[in-house]
């Protein structure tokens, strides 16, 4: 319940819409961009050039959207809301399975959805949320994967992990520090240099595609 709390309390504290920077407008009129069936471009400029400065994750959740008859501009407080309860949920998860207490967990949420520098973050049109959204699955999914590392599925957890990490990296391209942390991980973590290599191999495989 602490998540679509979350939720409900940024959709109501936020009648207005999303707030906005400069950024913010290179998300959105890439995103308008995709809509228009023109590509990533710098639609807001004239020289309207394809975008390299801003990774293209977040434009194109908002694109997706745009498909469906909404703006960015306005699909990007929906967007952004619902990226916030389940941030809260998935931090919630996370402590709930570190301590493990599920009264840790709640509090974590609920700490979550009630800082206001968390939703400061989420309520500006910027990439940040999605970011730490990706981040957050990442972790979860590296989690289970040493938890189910004894039988053959525990890899397909580690190949969901490096395919968030990739998507993150498609977010903020700070997503390549995130990629090295599991890399050093998984060399710390797995016994034996064939589970080391062969685990950094399977995430490495899975993360490249999404930067390339």
């Amino acid at each position: 319940l602490t998540p679509l709390l979350g939720l409900v309390l940024f959709i109501r504290a936020t009648p207005d819409g999303l707030g906005l920077s400069d950024d913010s407008i290179a998300y959105i009129a890439g995103a308008r961009s995709m809509v228009d069936g023109n590509g990533y471009r710098e639609a807001w400029l004239a020289s309207n050039g394809p975008v390299t400065h801003f990774p293209p994750a977040f434009s194109s959740v908002l694109a997706f959207f745009g498909f469906f008859g909404i703006d960015p501009l306005h699909g990007a407080r929906w967007v952004n809301a619902l990226i916030f309860g389940l941030s809260a949920w998935l931090l919630g998860i996370l402590a709930w399975r570190m301590t493990p207490s599920l009264t840790a967990g709640l509090v974590l949420a609920a700490l979550f959805v009630f800082s206001s520098e968390m939703f400061q973050v989420h309520a500006v049109t910027m990439s940040e949320p999605l970011f730490i959204l990706l981040s957050l699955l990442s972790i979860w999914m590296f989690d289970l994967h040493f938890e189910r590392r004894g039988g053959g599925e525990g890899w397909l957890w580690l190949i969901a992990c490096g395919t968030f990490v990739g998507m993150a990296y498609l977010t903020r391209y700070a997503g390549l520090a995130l990629a090295a942390t599991f890399m050093v991980a998984l060399l710390i973590l797995h016994n034996g240099w064939k589970k080391k290599l062969l685990s950094t191999g399977i995430f490495l495989a899975s993360v490249i595609p999404w930067a390339l």
